[in-house]
């Protein structure tokens, strides 16, 4: 409706700004159709996978993970062009008889925690993603404070 409203606002004030608007129009197209959304929460020194599922027509398209808050400006983790070989802790498996694959980070880190996007790339039609919100929580170990026993000053100190 906005463009409608933009649209009307040039017919007003200049015809040739009107037959720019109509002979170059210009859209935000976003992916909403196609991205499916989790969220995944891991331990910070621990593995984790993740899965993600495609269309089995895209068996045969590139498979990605990236790291960013959008799809078309995120940073690339692991590709299916290094299919189960790890990189930098990412390691992508394919698994084209389930129509997915799964990415294993070797060892979480708190860093690691935020905003993925996985899915396959496709040339001729609308590729596939799924979003993932990663948590990583960190490991709080229990220390027992033993109470030690000063024999010279009869009293207990703590260490």
């Amino acid at each position: 409706m906005a463009w409608m409203f933009s649209l009307l606002l040039s017919w007003k004030s200049k015809d040739t700004l009107l037959l720019n608007k109509l002979t170059q129009p210009s859209f935000c197209l976003t992916e909403w159709c196609c991205v499916k959304s989790k969220s995944l929460s891991g331990t910070v020194g621990h593995p984790l996978t993740m899965q993600c599922p495609y269309p089995s027509q895209h068996r045969t398209n590139r498979k990605f993970l990236c790291k960013g808050n959008r799809r078309n400006n995120c940073e690339i983790q692991v590709t299916s062009q290094n299919s189960g070989q790890t990189r930098n802790r990412f390691t992508l498996q394919d698994d084209a008889s389930s129509s997915s694959f799964s990415v294993r980070i070797t060892e979480l880190r708190a860093g690691d925690a935020g905003t993925y996007w996985c899915g396959s790339d496709s040339q001729w039609s609308i590729g596939n993603y799924t979003k993932i919100h990663l948590s990583a929580v960190g490991v709080f170990r229990a220390v027992q404070l033993e109470r030690l026993w000063d024999h010279q000053n009869q009293k207990g100190l703590y260490p």
